[in-house]
């Protein structure tokens, strides 16, 4: 199962004002003084590095979850500690050595070796497995069930990880943005700053200057 970060909807707010107005009476500043501008959140979603790094990150975390996942269903036979063997070998990616490709191969080949046993056992009749046989098949069969359950359980924790990494950078860039945007409009004396989606004119675009701040 695959899922998408969400901080593009939080960035992307085409209906909503981007920052805080700052408080007029706090500053001294009338009615007449109040002065707008406005910030191109796409162009701030389509460039801010710090959002790319983010996105790479999920992907990356995302693969290693994938690939966890379907490991244990190509290779449901395997047990759980034989299985954590074979996702640290495989995260290892180009640095795998020697012993570890070994370790590697040994282990795949007893899951082959193991499902081959289950699916002559399956294909036997009734009346043609030995007391040997039905024992092998039962403790086989039973592998496989332990297996589903593990396999759910890990889905549910890569969505309880991909969410919680969702979650905590969509607030960190959200922030981020938001203190960018503030710092300019105060150096500048803006005293609120809109999403260019929702003013057909102010006469100020502070979105290189908040971009310059982002990615410093």
């Amino acid at each position: 199962m695959s899922q998408s970060p969400t901080w593009w909807r939080v960035l992307v707010l085409s209906t909503m004002v981007v920052c805080l107005a700052f408080a007029l009476r706090a500053s001294g500043a009338s009615e007449k003084q109040i002065t707008f501008a406005t910030v191109d959140v796409q162009k701030i979603n389509d460039n801010y590095k710090l959002k790319a790094v983010l996105e790479t990150q999920f992907q990356q975390l995302q693969a290693k979850w994938q690939g966890r996942l379907a490991r244990r269903q190509n290779m449901p036979l395997l047990t759980e500690d034989e299985q954590k063997q074979i996702d640290a070998i495989e995260e290892k990616g180009p640095n795998q050595t020697d012993a570890d490709k070994a370790t590697l191969k040994q282990l795949m080949d007893k899951a082959q070796q193991l499902n081959n046993q289950l699916v002559a056992l399956r294909q036997k009749k009734e009346s043609e497995l030995t007391d040997a046989d039905k024992a092998q098949l039962a403790t086989l069969e039973a592998a496989i069930a332990k297996a589903s359950d593990q396999y759910n359980s890990m889905q549910d924790q890569m969505k309880a990880d991909l969410t919680n990494f969702d979650n905590q950078n969509s607030d960190l860039l959200v922030k981020n943005i938001r203190a960018a945007v503030a710092q300019v409009a105060k150096d500048k004396g803006i005293t609120i700053v809109f999403n260019n989606q929702v003013v057909l004119y102010s006469g100020v675009d502070i979105t290189d200057q908040v971009l310059a701040i982002l990615n410093k």
